[in-house]
């Protein structure tokens, strides 16, 4: 009997290269959008750490250079698009040092970052005066991402100059 014939083929079939493809399919198609959510959260999470971290930033500038500092929305009414911390030098006329300038969100979707007070208001500057406290009552921020894959963030500053944030779904 010749051996050569009797010796197992070595390698996978056609058939079974097809059923792992298959599975693979199935198994990426289920954590595809997984992923993207993953993502989307994870780019409204710096965003909104960002943005804390330039609330934090024009609290201390105030408190060091002991004047009025500003977190100013680049469009009105919305920080999505970007915003400018600065100092303001002088008031007669307006005179402003700029100290941080951020760029719009950069991102698949659409982010909304309105600012409103208690009240209701909408505002378009956050002002910190020389002792760190900002010249409002409570201001909120939410943060959302539309369509909305990754919930939302709130960013609560109170007259203090404290600033809380909590994820919501």
């Amino acid at each position: 009997m010749n051996n050569k014939f009797l010796q197992k083929a070595k390698g996978f079939t056609l058939l079974e290269l097809m059923i792992v493809l298959v599975i693979v399919s199935i198994l990426v198609a289920y954590g595809l959008p997984s992923y993207h959510d993953f993502s989307m959260r994870k780019t409204m999470t710096n965003e909104t750490n960002n943005f804390i971290a330039d609330l934090r930033y024009a609290r201390s500038e105030a408190i060091s250079r002991g004047g009025v500092v500003e977190v100013v929305t680049t469009t009105p009414k919305d920080y999505k698009d970007g915003w400018t911390v600065q100092y303001r030098i002088s008031t007669s006329p307006d005179t402003y040092e700029t100290l941080r300038l951020k760029t719009p969100i950069n991102s698949v979707g659409t982010y909304a970052m309105p600012i409103t007070t208690t009240s209701g208001a909408v505002v378009d500057v956050v002002r910190f005066n020389s002792e760190g406290s900002i010249t409002s009552e409570v201001i909120t921020i939410t943060v959302e991402n539309t369509p909305k894959y990754s919930g939302y963030i709130t960013i609560n500053m109170f007259p203090s100059g404290l600033v809380i944030s909590s994820r919501g779904l």
